[in-house]
């Protein structure tokens, strides 16, 4: 997987914080990158995408229901 450059944006306020928060020198927000993910991320999107398509995979609502089949 290639890096790509990316830029983010967040209020000036935020990112005061967020500097003040990080602490000492070193790089600033603007200079941090993004964290880089595992290879497992992008193909747990693609079950997750899946499953959500596939009428025969349960779905619920009520959390208590989902409780009952697990337990099953």
């Amino acid at each position: 997987m290639a890096d790509v450059p990316a830029q983010v944006r967040m209020e000036e306020k935020a990112k005061r914080q967020a500097e003040e928060l990080s602490g000492g020198p070193g790089p600033d927000l603007s200079d941090a990158g993004l964290p880089q993910y595992s290879r497992e991320i992008p193909d747990a999107a693609g079950e997750a995408r899946r499953i959500s398509r596939d009428p025969n995979v349960p779905g619920y609502t009520d959390p208590d229901d989902r409780k009952r089949a697990l337990e099953a």
